[in-house]
């Protein structure tokens, strides 16, 4: 019988996608504050349609270089 073993990379848990709302109430500012600024400052996103996503570690991470 073969034995299989998952590698760390999969028994990781997967952060989440978060919507603008989200990530505006962990900056403190308005959604739409983050809409004029997502493309002005850089702001780690990923579009899903007509949606931005955001993993709020991604965010973190931008604010702490910025």
């Amino acid at each position: 019988m073969a034995r299989t073993t998952l590698s760390p990379a999969r028994t990781q848990v997967q952060e989440r996608w978060v919507g603008t709302k989200e990530v505006a109430l962990h900056l403190g500012k308005p959604a739409s504050w983050i809409y004029d600024n997502v493309i002005k400052l850089r702001i780690p996103h990923r579009k899903v349609g007509n949606q931005y996503r955001y993993r709020l570690s991604e965010i973190d991470r931008w604010m702490d270089e910025s």
